[in-house]
């Protein structure tokens, strides 16, 4: 879903000209043919896989379906929803033409009508996925199809927000020129401050998580968060539903909002030392500021690439767009992961338990038959995240130059959210406060000038 978001935002700064062709199948007026097509064929083209897989192994009298092919299906299910994406916002231009049919008094209706059949394409790509893998039963499968499309309203839901708060000052034009005047901040600085605030609440929501109830363990987390000196009200269950994932995870910025998760599927086939491990790293994330620094990252790359979309030679706009996405996708990660190091060592010490991060991953590996060398954008492979534990445990050069490096990496963070804040800075008091939406009212008034111009001739 992620992927899907940056493609939108491209798709908005700048789409392709379509081939001739494509006029012919997406008529100019028409939602209703690239709004089938893009709910219909990735549910369609994994039927006919399931299918094809059904009949090869009816025909060589072998179980229906194998660990292997829901594999395969996960494989191929996000390239195939992220093809059809794709299709959609370059031939059909499905944002604009939303955008464009549809009332300007409809606020935020453009972006819901566009993200939506994504979504609606998600839940059945995870429907079929569990009729043929899980079980038949009606409400079972209606709850896999509400539960994805819920897993993915924490990204969803503050992009609608934004596009609502766009199409708002674009409708009342007066409207943001007195708001702007009344806050400190711009708007969108604010815009991200309330959905910053909220994520932990619509991340609660979205994970059908509930409280931990009173027992040894919560007594437990509860010291081990005294211990670390991080604030920890209560911990959450995640309900995993009918995808068991042994995993956690911590959200929210500030103590008084910030939330930790632990699935039940860790709960139930992980011991306690393992889950105390598991929690523990995640209060790491909480006490050292690692989510701080990500956002850093973030909000720093993002800014530096819709600031210089408007200066930079527009004839190159997709090279620059690409140039940058992919540099914050090779730096953010490998700030991502050298946390996840760093988490890993904590826990080990907060815990006093050496070792018992490695016995997590050990554990983790063995439950979801993950191959120990992979590594993820975000996170190291866990053979790489053990070896790095028992190093700093007992190499003292290695703990130094570990240490050295990361030193560098904050660096290196700071320098780069400074830069991004002055840059900032100084493009809003360079301008007077009201003269962008002066600029926008300005440019209404000359359309409707034209428009009556036109209607009198």
């Amino acid at each position: 879903m992620i992927i899907a978001l940056l493609l939108w935002l491209a798709a908005e700064v700048f789409t392709p000209a379509a081939p001739d062709w494509a006029a012919g199948w997406f008529p100019p007026g028409h939602l209703l043919i690239p709004l089938l097509i893009l709910i219909l064929a990735p549910a369609l083209v994994l039927l006919a896989y399931l299918l094809l897989v059904k009949l090869v192994q009816s025909v060589r009298r072998q179980q229906d379906f194998t660990g292997s092919h829901f594999r395969y299906y996960l494989h191929i299910q996000s390239p195939l929803l992220l093809l059809t994406w794709t299709t959609m916002l370059w031939l059909a231009h499905w944002y604009d033409r939303a955008e464009f049919l549809l009332p300007v008094s409809g606020i935020a209706a453009a972006a819901a009508i566009t993200i939506l059949p994504l979504l609606v394409a998600c839940g059945l790509c995870a429907a079929l996925r569990f009729w043929f893998f899980v079980g038949h039963s009606p409400k079972l499968l209606l709850a896999a199809f509400l539960g994805e499309i819920r897993s993915h309203l924490i990204l969803v839901i503050p992009l609608v927000v934004a596009h609502a708060m766009g199409d708002w000052t674009r409708v009342n034009p007066d409207h943001g020129v007195w708001l702007e005047q009344q806050i400190p901040v711009p708007i969108e600085v604010l815009m991200m401050l309330i959905i910053l605030l909220l994520a932990p609440a619509l991340l609660t929501w979205t994970l059908n998580a509930h409280p931990m109830p009173e027992g040894a363990m919560r007594d437990r987390w509860m010291n081990l968060a005294r211990k670390s000196g991080v604030v920890l009200r209560q911990p959450y269950i995640w309900r995993t539903g009918w995808q068991p994932v042994a995993t956690a995870m911590v959200a929210g910025l500030f103590s008084f909002h910030r939330r930790f998760f632990i699935t039940d599927y860790f709960l139930q086939r992980l011991g306690d030392d393992e889950a105390d491990s598991a929690f523990a790293h995640e209060l790491a994330h909480a006490r050292l500021h690692h989510v701080m620094y990500l956002l850093g990252v973030t909000c720093s790359f993002y800014y530096m690439l819709v600031s210089s979309l408007d200066t930079v030679n527009m004839l190159a706009p997709a090279a620059f767009f690409i140039l940058i996405t992919m540099a914050f996708w090779i730096f953010f990660g490998r700030i991502s992961r050298h946390l996840e190091h760093q988490a890993d060592i904590f826990s080990d010490e907060l815990t006093e338990n050496p070792g018992g991060i490695g016995q997590t991953l050990t554990r983790l590996i063995e439950i979801h038959s993950m191959n120990p060398k992979r590594r993820g954008w975000r996170h190291p492979a866990p053979q790489h995240r053990i070896e790095v534990v028992k190093r700093y445990q007992q190499d003292p050069q290695f703990k130094v130059a570990f240490d050295r490096h990361h030193t560098r990496l904050m660096v290196l963070i700071g320098l780069l959210c400074v830069l991004m804040t002055g840059v900032f800075l100084s493009q809003q008091f360079s301008s007077r406060p009201g003269e962008e939406w002066k600029a926008h009212l300005a440019r209404g008034h000359s359309h409707l000038a034209a428009a009556q111009l036109r209607l009198q001739q």
